[in-house]
């Protein structure tokens, strides 16, 4: 699974508990170097984003601390990520977004889809 950047992919493996979704870098489980983590309890969106931003298989997880994008190895993959979020989040009684932006923000602030 690979945690984007714009401009640039960046190899990252993820643990999800129920309070945070952690991001970790290194190939060896017993010596990952955590680089971050969100608060579940901040996640308001966990969607699938459209295909001409990152390629196939990617999402977003995102809310109050900004968006998370994520390109996962397949679709399955992908589905089974989203779906374990979003169950963490509706476990935790966590409000999700009725809507979402199925583009990325640019730079100047204005989501591919909006504009």
């Amino acid at each position: 699974t690979a945690l984007l950047y714009k401009g640039a992919a960046k190899n990252r493996l993820f643990r999800l508990t129920m309070k945070t979704l952690q991001y970790f870098e290194g190939k060896d489980l017993t010596k990952m170097n955590k680089k971050g983590d969100i608060d579940v309890s901040t996640i308001a969106v966990v969607e699938k984003v459209h295909d001409k931003e990152f390629g196939k298989n990617s999402f977003q997880v995102g809310g109050a601390g900004g968006m998370l994008y994520v390109t996962a190895s397949n679709e399955v993959e992908r589905n089974a990520w989203m779906f374990e979020i979003r169950r963490v989040c509706h476990s935790r009684n966590q409000p999700m977004s009725a809507c979402y932006h199925p583009r990325v923000l640019d730079s100047k602030g204005r989501w591919g889809c909006c504009r």
